[in-house]
Parts: C-alpha cells; sequence; structure tokens
C-alpha cells in the first residue's frame, strides 16, 4: 500500500512535481492543442491538502485513520479519469460498466480522477473536504491519493470550471490492470460540521456498494517512430530541422499526449540531404514523399516503425493547383493494420508557416507531426467549419469535428474543453484527441504493438513492387520493398512484360495519399519480374510503364535483400 497526501501549489508552478508525485493540483490550466496557456480563473480550490494516513491490515484491505469523519450533506455525482481523454467511471453512486464508456484507459499513463459533487442546499455549510480514492490493485496492496477542496456549492459543470471539485492525479505506476477503485468523502476541519445531519450511508462513496474496475486495459501500447530531419539547400533557402533534445521532446510530448500509448520510442535518423528539390514547389514537396518511402524500404525496418520526414523551408507556402492555403503535410496513404502495409508509414512534414495575415511564423510542425502519422495510421481527415478537407471521414460521431469530451494532458496539465477544440485530423483550430479517435488509435496501437510483444517484428515477409503514380503528370516512380497486397483494385492490374512480350498479370492495391491527387500503388512481386523488360500499371484510361532497368530494386521476389 501506498499513500499521497499533498500540499496544493499553483498550477503553473508546480505541474510537473505534481504530475510525479500523484498529488492533487490547485487548478489545472485550460490550453489548446498546441501548448498555449489559458487561465482557467478562479476555482474555489484554494484549500491546502490535510495530511492523510492508511494502515493496510492483515488481509490487505486499508482502514481509514480513527479520527476520519465521512462528510455531511453531500454526495458524489460523477467521477471521471482523463489520461487524454474524459471517461467516466462513476455516476450518481453507481459504477460505469463498459457500455457507458466511451474511450479505453491505456495503463501506466499519469491519469487525472475528476470528482464531482452535489450538496445538500437546505444543509449546507461551504466548507473544505477531502477527496480520497483507494485503488486496490490486482496484488491486494492499496493505494491511496488524497486531496482537499474548498466545496461551496455543487461542482460546477463547465469543463474548464473547477469549483467545488476535485482534482486528483494518480501517477502511472498505479494505473495498472484490473486495478479497483473507489473515492470517498471526509470532513478536512475536525470541527464545523457538528450541526450537519450524518450521512446516509454511512460515508459519502462511489461506488456505493464497494470498489469496482478502473477498466485499465491490459497489453503494451507502444508507438515506435523513425524522425528523419531533412537538410534542405536550395537558392531560397539553406535549413536543417533542429534535432536537439528539447525539440525532439516536443514532438515526442503532443504524439504522446494524444494517443494512448504508455510510450513513444522517437529515433532521430541521420540527415536526409535534400539538395535538388523546391520545397515550395508542391511536386516537389511530393518528390520528397517518394524519397522517404524509398529510404525506408532500403533502412528495412520493423513493419511497425512509422517514418517522418521533417523539413524547415523556411517558412515558404506550398501552393497546390492555385487551392487557398499552403500544404504542410502529406502522407503516402492509409494503411490498414496488416505487416503487408508497413511501406505506407510514412509522411512528410514541414515545421513552420508564415501566417497568412503578416502576423509572423507560425510553429505547426507538432501538430502537423501527430495529424500527418495519424494518416499512416488509417485515419481519415475530420470534417470542420469553414475548411475544406480531402476525404472527411463520414462516421466521425461529433457536430463540427468536436472532439466529444474534454481532453487532459499528462504532460502539461492542460484542459481541453469540448466545444472548444477539433479533432487533431481536422484542418481547424486549436486541435486534441477526440474519444472516438482516441478509441481508433487505440485499436491500431494495440495491434501495432503485439507485434514486439510477440517477436513478430523481426518474421521476414514477403515482397512487392512499389508505385508512386502521379495520375496527371503520368509521372511514375518505382521500387521494391517488403509487404504484401491487402486489398486489390477491381479497376487496376500490374503486368509484367517479358523480352519475349510474354504478360503476366498480378492484382495491385491502389493507396490514394492524403493530400493531392497522387497514389501509392503495391504488387506481388514474382519470379517474372527478374526476367521482365518492363512492368506496366494499367488503370481506367491510362497506363504507365517503366523499363525494368527504372526499377530500384531493395528486396527481390525471392525475399533476399539485394
Amino acid at each position: 500500500m501506498s499513500t499521497l497526501a499533498c500540499r496544493p501549489l499553483p498550477w503553473a508552478l508546480s505541474s510537473i512535481v505534481l504530475l510525479a508525485l500523484g498529488c492533487t493540483p490547485d487548478a489545472p490550466e485550460t490550453g489548446d492543442g498546441s501548448g498555449t496557456e489559458a487561465s482557467s480563473g478562479d476555482t474555489g480550490n484554494t484549500g491546502e491538502t490535510g495530511e492523510t494516513t492508511a494502515v493496510a491490515d492483515d488481509t490487505g484491505t486499508t482502514t481509514g485513520d480513527a479520527a476520519d469523519v465521512p462528510a455531511r450533506a453531500v454526495r458524489i455525482s460523477l467521477v471521471e479519469t482523463n489520461s487524454g481523454v474524459a471517461v467516466p467511471v462513476g455516476r450518481d453512486g453507481e459504477w460505469v460498466d463498459g457500455s457507458g464508456r466511451n474511450a479505453p484507459i491505456p495503463r501506466l499513463r499519469d491519469t487525472l480522477f475528476r470528482v464531482r459533487v452535489d450538496v445538500d442546499d437546505a444543509a449546507w455549510v461551504p466548507r473544505e473536504l477531502e477527496a480520497r480514492i483507494s485503488l486496490h490493485q490486482l496484488d491486494g496492496t492499496v493505494d491511496v491519493v488524497s486531496g482537499v477542496a474548498m466545496i461551496t456549492a455543487d461542482s460546477a459543470q463547465a469543463e474548464d470550471a473547477l469549483d467545488s471539485t476535485f482534482m486528483l492525479v494518480v501517477p502511472a505506476e498505479m494505473m495498472q490492470p484490473f486495478v479497483q477503485f473507489e473515492v470517498e468523502l471526509f470532513e478536512a476541519a475536525p470541527t464545523g460540521w457538528e450541526g450537519l445531519p450524518e450521512p446516509d450511508p454511512a460515508a459519502p462513496r462511489l461506488p456505493a456498494d464497494g470498489p469496482n474496475f478502473v477498466g485499465v486495459e491490459d497489453g503494451e501500447l507502444v508507438m515506435r517512430v523513425m524522425l528523419v530531419p531533412v537538410q534542405y539547400e536550395s537558392a531560397a533557402c539553406t535549413a536543417t530541422f533542429d534535432t536537439s533534445p528539447e525539440v525532439i521532446a516536443a514532438y515526442e510530448e503532443a504524439m504522446y499526449q494524444q494517443n494512448p500509448v504508455e510510450r513513444v520510442e522517437l529515433e532521430v535518423h541521420e540527415p536526409y540531404v535534400v539538395d535538388d528539390l523546391n520545397l515550395a514547389d508542391a511536386n516537389d514537396f511530393f518528390t520528397l514523399l517518394n524519397r522517404i518511402q524509398q529510404l525506408r524500404a532500403g533502412d528495412q525496418p520493423d513493419p511497425n516503425v512509422y517514418y517522418y520526414g521533417i523539413f524547415d523551408n523556411c517558412a515558404q507556402c506550398i501552393g497546390f493547383g492555385g487551392l487557398p492555403g499552403c500544404v504542410l503535410g502529406v502522407a503516402a496513404g492509409l494503411p490498414d493494420d496488416s505487416m503487408g502495409s508497413a511501406g505506407e508509414r510514412v509522411a512528410i512534414g514541414a515545421i513552420e508557416l508564415d501566417a497568412p495575415d503578416g502576423s509572423g511564423l507560425l510553429d505547426i510542425g507538432a501538430t502537423t507531426f501527430v495529424h500527418e502519422v495519424g494518416h499512416t495510421q488509417g485515419r481519415q481527415h475530420v470534417a470542420c467549419p469553414g475548411v475544406q478537407a480531402g476525404g472527411p471521414d463520414p462516421t466521425y460521431p461529433h457536430p463540427e469535428g468536436q472532439i466529444g469530451a474534454w481532453g487532459w494532458g499528462t504532460r502539461d496539465g492542460q484542459i481541453r474543453v469540448s466545444e472548444g477544440h477539433t479533432d487533431y485530423m481536422s484542418y481547424c483550430s486549436p486541435v486534441w484527441a477526440s474519444d472516438w479517435q482516441w478509441e481508433a488509435t487505440f485499436q491500431r496501437i494495440r495491434t501495432l504493438s503485439s507485434w514486439d510483444a510477440s517477436g513478430m517484428g523481426a518474421v521476414d515477409q514477403q515482397a512487392v513492387l512499389v508505385g508512386s503514380i502521379d495520375p496527371v503528370s503520368g509521372e511514375a516512380t518505382w521500387w521494391t520493398d517488403r509487404g504484401w497486397v491487402t486489398r486489390a483494385a477491381a479497376d487496376h492490374v500490374l503486368r509484367y512484360v517479358g523480352e519475349d512480350g510474354a504478360v503476366e498479370e498480378v492484382p495491385v492495391q491502389v493507396s490514394p495519399w492524403s493530400e493531392g491527387p497522387r497514389m501509392t500503388v503495391r504488387a506481388p512481386l514474382t519470379e517474372a519480374f527478374e526476367r521482365a523488360k518492363a512492368v506496366e500499371l494499367v488503370s481506367p484510361g491510362r497506363t504507365y510503364r517503366a523499363e525494368r532497368g527504372a526499377v530500384t530494386v531493395y528486396h527481390r521476389a525471392d525475399r533476399l535483400t539485394q
């Protein structure tokens, strides 16, 4: 058993300490998806935390100090957990089971427990109360986290208003699978409550019938990302993405806070030199994605590793097709959750944009990073008002792209209100993870993480012929990679054309890029490729042909690396 009892400090000064210790903050701040701080106002939660003791008896259960006095004339109305998005776990005395929850709760993340109360208006006297969370672990130990707040009335219902609300941070090591919880309220002061009616039942508690499961998910949850810094040289700009520890930490934090993971393993690649492209030109920008795809093919990483090329083009706008706005990033498709789609887990993005209103540079690097890697997790755009996004997901459940449930940053301690933020796969701002997106990426992360846990990440794969196709210009770039076709297109076929004119046709998969007209195609790499004079992609209205010698070979049909 372990016990935490803390004296609250001003949140802006103490959030790192509080997250480390699992103590109760005075008042979290609200903010946008970029980390900009905004005060949540006077919360009324200014009292100091009283000392809390807990003693484990011979059975492993925990009993409170004999002086504990159950809180009077008050009840617990709602308990929510939040390690990124809010999830109700108790309401009006009852435990909320899986059917009443909106998102998974990943293990081993600092998690905010928000406790709301209702008071008996006829008898209420404003005063400080203590909320105590007991976490019953599978091995019989009981962890206790407690905090004190001034309760003046019913808890404020606004997501960023903390009046008469308890905010308790449970440290990551306590968020174990199968942990059970109960929340109890006690009088914080030794006097001042004697004339109030005694509680019925014996103490305000949720669940009322005793501890029940928090619902922490079992299984490892890890994202593995290879960040490829571009060393860019052109007539208009010479710049290399800054890979200092502070910068890399900011990108890791952005990905970690908005994805249901235990950790993000962010590795930095050797710089990738680009001295023959203009990264303010859309066609050259798309060419860079071709090259990062081929870099991944040549590196032969495990199939669950995401590649992200990141560049500084001196904040030049990347215009495309005469459309308003600037392209910030692009992904090579929306891959499924198979090892065969590993080659599509590739995207690129810029780090800065010159504000259209002339107000200065906009730091869009981390936001673009999360968005574009989101595409490589199989996520489509989310529609939001006033901005047109290609291929928005029609199944998105919340109006105007809103996130649906209030969010909380496990690192920065900021609250993101649901009606003031849109999903990070939208083009609006500010952004955060919606509960719907949290659920979807959880499933993807769990699947890809399982490959490492089972040793499957090292399993050799089949080989494929990959093409990056521009239907507008007819340009096609070809190379070989590991993988396989997971969903064949009905209206495309690939031909291996022999010296004698013989043709072998194989199925082909077509994956449109997240932006622009280009697409990635994959076809089985058969023995016919070794004898081929040319390869041809036959699509409706057009055939793309390349001589065999124009194909960059990283892998062969017999699965042997060249």
